[in-house]
């Protein structure tokens, strides 16, 4: 743009010294032509492009890892001469790196369809996206004009890249006898024994309980009406997330995928089978995360929170860290999901702590590094290995062994 105007200025002194030196009439009338050029051309475009903006928008906000997502911007506004480029710098973040990368974009404001940026991403998270500026350029990019930009809910949800999900054979969920199952939710399908929830009400039959008799609505209808109590949901299952300690960022990501692709399929199969369970992890920042999945919209919302969490890759104990704040509380089952290449100290303590509950162990890890905690663990606790490489096939065909556990816990 400087370069223009220097021409153009340059331009004018050629047209000046021709005037003076031959006083041609042509030369003078060109010159002056030339001189409020300039002005003019700046009063049109500040004019034109007085109500222009750019609408920024992203089409789909939640795709598969290896989809292409998409950016669109829009110049709206009227144009009384046809303007030059729109420039726009975009501002985007891998949330999981937690870097933020600039991007100049440059295209034309004409055309209905505006300009569409596509990426894809090679690691499930979720990305960020701010743009810092926006500039629009006249017809002969002299002159530019910062234009606002209207951001349609970037920094609500930018866009999330999920990861896998693969079908899980079998009931994860072991029966556990040694737990009493907490009444905070109740089945809105089947009728129980939990006297302190009323599920329905309905007419009586042949083997109900006397004490079930509603003496009220039976005098009412003038005929036997029976209480059928609440059936408490089991949601003492707990599954925890421990991400494990690598130095090297792409290292960690490929193992963090395998883990939120396990934590998927997991946390997918026990949904589909109807089990209200927790998910549960120690973040970077050192705070315990533990949030109850009983719908989807809970299921999707702590993916979200697990996919906006920059990177830890500090070398802390996750597990103790939970275990202090949440060690005092009884669970039936236990899924312990860990990306660590080591993650024998871990499991023990998870082990040590889990009282009456079922302990399944999900690694990501070779056999042998197991070897030795391995002989330390009791019959019960079952342990599933999965290579990150091969995690597709090895998620569809991990088989749960349900029930046929004889139990050597606390």
């Amino acid at each position: 743009m400087i370069k223009r105007k220097l021409a153009y200025l340059g331009l004018l002194a050629i047209f000046w010294l021709v005037m003076h030196l031959y006083l041609f009439p042509a030369t003078a009338i060109l010159f002056y032509m030339l001189l409020v050029f300039l002005p003019i051309l700046f009063l049109v475009f500040c004019v034109g492009t007085f109500r222009m903006k750019v609408v920024v928008e992203i089409p789909v906000q939640v795709v598969k890892k290896g989809e292409l997502f998409c950016l669109r911007f829009r110049v709206k506004g009227r144009q009384l001469l046809p303007a030059g480029a729109v420039v726009v710098w975009l501002l985007h973040r891998n949330c999981a790196t937690g870097k933020w990368k600039k991007k100049k974009l440059v295209f034309s404001p004409d055309g209905e369809d505006g300009y569409e940026l596509y990426a894809e991403s090679e690691y499930c998270a979720q990305f960020a996206f701010s743009v810092k500026k926006a500039k629009i350029y006249d017809m002969f990019q002299i002159f530019s004009k910062k234009i606002p930009v209207v951001e349609c809910g970037i920094f609500e949800g930018g866009v999330t890249v999920l990861p896998e999900a693969y079908a899980m054979e079998g009931r994860p969920v072991k029966p556990n006898p040694n737990v009493m199952v907490e009444g905070e939710i109740y089945s809105g399908v089947k009728g129980g024994d939990d006297a302190s929830e009323l599920f329905d009400i309905r007419t009586y039959n042949p083997g109900d309980k006397l004490n079930r008799i509603h003496w009220k609505l039976t005098g009412k209808f003038g005929q036997i009406m029976v209480k059928e109590f609440g059936l408490p949901v089991d949601c003492s299952v707990l599954i925890f997330l421990d991400y494990g300690f690598h130095k090297d960022m792409a290292e960690f990501l490929k193992y963090r995928d395998a883990l939120l692709c396990a934590l998927f399929s997991l946390s997918g199969t026990l949904s589909a089978q109807g089990q209200v369970h927790y998910i549960a992890w120690n973040a970077p920042g050192g705070q315990n995360e533990k949030h109850k999945i009983s719908a989807p919209e809970d299921f999707y919302e702590t993916v979200g929170l697990l996919l906006r969490e920059a990177a830890g890759r500090k070398p802390v104990n996750g597990t103790a860290r939970f275990l202090a704040e949440y060690g005092e509380n009884q669970y039936s089952n236990i899924f312990y999901l860990s990306a660590d290449k080591a993650p024998g100290e871990g499991l023990l303590l998870m082990e040590q702590a889990r009282k009456s509950a079922w302990l399944s162990a999900l690694l990501f890890c070779e056999r042998e590094a197991m070897q030795e905690v391995g002989e330390c663990l009791p019959a019960d606790v079952e342990i599933l290995y999965f290579d990150t490489d091969e995690i597709k096939e090895e998620l569809g065909s991990a088989f749960f062994a349900g029930g046929n556990y004889t139990w050597q816990g606390n």
